[in-house]
């Protein structure tokens, strides 16, 4: 029998139709998948049906979605007939998350096959979490995963986290899991225990023709997180067999790692490998212990090679392949196909080698923030994405080689408006453009007129041009015009050949001003390193950009996005100026400033004196302001008595997300105990920003710590929020430099003793390498000497004056 899934509304809830013993049942939309999750919770556990996804499906649409199979378990067959599920987001206190929570089968026929979940967002807030995973959080049974495949997706928990399950759990042992044909690439996986297709596993009989890769794991929470390239924990003895499979992944912030299995709990655990590999990152199998397998070490370019290929390949011909389009160089399976279109992700850089000469997509698109990066002689047409603020100024330049095809015009269109093939009439204006007067060093003319282009009016290469939207739009009686100009941002997206070389600009500039500023723009469809560029022309030059609220920063991002105009500052000369613009700029140097170019959010976990941990983020994007918008994500935290909170605070809001745009940027955190009276806690840090001139503090008070990656901070709260007790400032060193230099505070160690003079000196404090305080004292006058009583090792000590202050660190040798 054939059923067609429909949905029946019933006191404002959707549940499935009812259907008889072995249907067979369709599902077509993200309100089908959502009738299917209802179902189950309802009940229905189809036991012996077989579920078909008949399309792929965006769920876009569906804020929070519910896992199939959250309070009662699902106990079907799921065959998603090679469709994808894309944009799912899921962030629940519940114990099993995944596209499945909760499956549990005694049938060893029973099968989830033919799936792929892409960009999927899944946050357990759940301490005691028992799995998630990015399609099962909870296996009870028997089961076979076969051609399931999850990539470019967050997973996050605060236990058991697997990029495909989260928890296996299997008690009888003729029962078995089998995992085959399957993957998980292009995600961040994040939990205490993590693995990178299964988090925890008591029993599972094998893994085959699998692979995990480009994919970042990081153990969090516990002083025993456990994280493996394969499985995160295993607690059985069983032999467990693993076979053609390879892993190439990077793990961080682990306990218990390694590059099959983090941690075994029982170490005589057997794992049978055969023709199985990992990146040569780590240099064995198991990080901290001694149980050994046969697993083979392989750096990632041997990876990349033909060769490679060919071993994955021995058993099963074509099996695998190379494609640098969907796994950087990295093998793939060989039915995978270009996805339509290829999407260069904010973010993400895709590069082209130089002897490449095999297929492309048919359709490239570059979101702004994502890099392509062609070294090959090959031309790649693509559509750009960039977006323009409305109302305010942008600033923009065209990454096109033909740019004698690109108009003014080329911006006037809207994307989703009816209007984005405008023709040019005297009622819509679009988007205007203003070029830069390089004969004068402003953007008007001699005439005090502005310099607007016409709308066949040609761009240049490496020229910046100031955009935006016209007011007379919403003058219009057109409702969909109307909407369009009152949206925050206008997202623009053209299509050319894109451009790919080296090229030089010069500008024949006389002026008499004591600066004089060129307009240029990135002419790559990459990120360009700011700092090559200032390297390869003139260090005595300064950039500015222009940010989402029409103000200049004088502090350039470390990246120039593609599509983005900036303005270069240079002393004024009677000589030309000439610019050079050439590929390298396109790659990172050891000392560019983090960041921009970090996509890592900045981690603080607040853990306390129980172990519980809970954190917040600070998150670097240029369309955000400094302070509470649209672009900080809120949650408020539940009242949990066990586990302190923290927070951002703006205003009323508790933030658990913060963004920022430019610097320097300072920010309170507050962090609320429930307990009675005092509470030990320690504040770590992750992926601070510490590059160049460019540094992270932890404000305590009075106490101004500089903070680096994996810093850890020991102190006591008391009952309450704690409000403004702690703050974050990341801004110049050269800010704090600069008041010492007016008011210097000199200090000194010696004979066990510290010695400080300076003008009107108000406290001295001393901390060990964990940044505990270990002396603190407030003084007086001009001069000091503290006597200390300090065992070996290594300190720091921070002196202020009323206007300044200083720190030194010192070594104890007795």
């Amino acid at each position: 029998m054939k059923l067609i899934l429909f949905l029946i509304t019933i006191a404002g809830f959707s549940i499935l139709s009812a259907h008889n013993s072995m249907d067979t049942i369709h599902i077509a939309t993200p309100a089908d998948l959502v009738a299917l999750s209802d179902s189950v919770a309802t009940g229905n556990n189809y036991l012996n049906d077989t579920i078909y996804l008949d399309n792929d499906i965006d769920m876009a649409s569906v804020p929070n979605f519910t896992p199939i199979g959250s309070t009662n378990s699902f106990k079907g067959c799921f065959d998603g007939q090679g469709h994808t599920i894309n944009n799912l987001t899921i962030t629940s206190n519940n114990e099993k998350l995944g596209l499945f929570g909760d499956v549990r089968t005694t049938d060893t026929t029973k099968f989830i096959r033919n799936l792929t979940i892409d960009n999927a967002d899944i946050i357990s807030t759940n301490v005691n979490a028992l799995g998630v995973g990015g399609l099962i959080g909870y296996i009870y049974g028997a089961i076979k995963i076969d051609n399931c495949h999850i990539t470019n997706s967050n997973i996050k928990s605060i236990n058991n986290t697997g990029g495909l399950i989260g928890n296996l759990n299997v008690s009888a042992n003729n029962k078995y899991i089998i995992i085959l044909n399957s993957f998980v690439r292009g995600c961040n996986i994040k939990g205490t225990i993590v693995g990178g297709l299964i988090g925890v596993s008591n029993k599972l009989y094998s893994i085959n023709n699998s692979y995990v890769s480009s994919t970042k794991m990081t153990g969090m929470y516990s002083s025993n997180s456990s994280v493996g390239g394969m499985i995160g924990a295993i607690s059985t003895i069983n032999p467990i067999e693993i076979d053609n499979c390879y892993v190439a992944v990077s793990i961080d912030s682990a306990i218990y790692a390694g590059a099959i299995c983090g941690n075994p709990y029982n170490l005589a655990l057997v794992l049978n490998v055969a023709n199985t590999y990992y990146n040569a990152d780590w240099q064995g199998s198991f990080i901290n212990h001694t149980t050994q397998t046969t697993a083979v070490s392989k750096t990632k370019e041997e990876m990349k090679d033909s060769s490679f290929v060919a071993s994955l390949n021995t058993a099963t011909p074509n099996l695998f392949k190379q494609d640098i389009w969907l796994n950087n160089g990295f093998p793939i399976f060989g039915n995978e196909i270009f996805p339509n279109p290829f999407v260069v992700r904010n973010g993400t850089t895709m590069t082209i080698p130089a002897d490449y000469n095999a297929a492309i997509p048919d359709n490239i698109y570059i979101e702004y923030g994502g890099s392509f990066i062609n070294n090959s002689n090959k031309s790649y047409i693509a559509t750009l994405e960039r977006p323009f603020y409305n109302i305010n100024f942008t600033f923009v330049g065209v990454p096109f080689a033909s740019c004698d095809s690109v108009r003014a015009g080329d911006y006037f269109g809207i994307v989703d408006t009816t209007y984005n093939n405008v023709e040019a009439n005297e009622n819509f204006d679009g988007i205007t453009l203003l070029r830069f007067n390089y004969d004068n060093n402003d953007w008007i003319n001699a005439n005090n007129e502005y310099t607007l282009l016409g709308y066949n009016s040609k761009l240049s290469l490496g020229n910046g041009y100031i955009a935006y939207t016209s007011d007379k739009r919403s003058n219009s009686n057109d409702d969909s015009l109307i909407a369009a100009i009152e949206k925050e941002i206008i997202v623009q997206h053209y299509q050319d050949t894109l451009f790919n070389g080296d090229f030089n600009l010069s500008f024949s500039n006389n002026g008499t001003a004591d600066v004089l500023y060129y307009a240029l723009a990135n002419p790559y469809p990459a990120n360009l390193f700011a700092n090559k560029f200032i390297n390869a022309n003139s260090q005595n030059i300064d950039l500015y950009s222009l940010l989402p609220n029409s103000t200049w920063a004088t502090l350039p991002p470390d990246t120039i996005k593609a599509g983005d105009g900036f303005l270069v500052g240079i002393p004024n000369s009677s000589q030309p100026q000439s610019f050079s613009f050439n590929t390298d700029m396109l790659l990172p140097t050891s000392n560019s400033n983090k960041i921009a170019a970090n996509s890592d959010l900045i981690s603080i976990d607040v853990t306390n004196g129980r172990g519980l941990t809970k954190d917040i983020y600070l998150a670097y994007n240029q369309e955000a302001s400094n302070g509470f918008d649209g672009y900080d994500r809120t949650k408020l935290f539940g009242f949990n008595s066990e586990i302190c909170e923290p927070y951002f605070a703006f205003d009323d809001h508790y933030l658990a997300v913060s963004s920022f745009s430019n610097l320097p940027y300072e920010c309170p955190i507050n962090i609320m105990s429930r307990s009675n009276g005092e509470e030990s806690i320690q504040i770590t840090f992750s992926n601070v920003i510490d590059s160049g001139n460019i540094a992270t503090y932890l404000i305590d008070g009075q106490q101004e710590l500089e903070i680096a990656d994996g810093f850890a901070y020991n102190t006591t709260i008391s009952s309450g929020n704690n409000a403004n007790r702690f703050r974050i400032r990341i801004g110049e060193k050269s800010s704090l430099a600069d008041i010492i230099n007016e008011n210097p505070v000199n200090m000194w160690f010696a004979d066990n003793a510290i010695n400080i003079n300076g003008n009107n000196l108000t406290y001295i404090n001393v901390y060990n390498t964990l940044g505990q305080k270990v002396f603190g004292k407030r003084i007086g006058g001009n001069e000091y000497k503290a006597d200390l009583n300090l065992v070996c090792g290594m300190y720091s000590a921070k002196a202020t004056s009323i206007n300044g202050s200083k720190t030194i660190k010192f070594f104890v040798s007795r």
